[in-house]
């Protein structure tokens, strides 16, 4: 109801950071966990993020059912975590 009058200003040195820019030099497996009904971080911004690692040790975990802060304790989660961990 409110996010039309919700206005949100950013300091300039937080507008100016590109997460897949920093996503570029990671080389350790990596998961990333994208939630479907995310409000927050959408998850197609995850996606980005995760196409932006430049190797192919990594994992995208698409909750689609999941919202933004229950995404971790929603079907299934914990079990791809665990299995990613497991496989480290």
């Amino acid at each position: 109801y409110a996010r039309p009058f919700v206005r949100l200003d950013l300091e300039a040195s937080l507008r100016q950071v590109d997460n897949r820019l920093a996503a570029r030099r990671i080389a350790a497996p990596t998961l990333v966990v994208a939630a479907g009904k995310d409000d927050t971080t959408p998850a197609w911004m995850g996606k980005r993020i995760f196409d932006a690692i430049p190797h192919e040790n990594k994992r995208l975990l698409m909750l689609d059912e999941a919202g933004h802060n229950n995404a971790l304790r929603s079907q299934g989660a914990i079990e791809s975590y665990c299995k990613f961990v497991q496989a480290l």
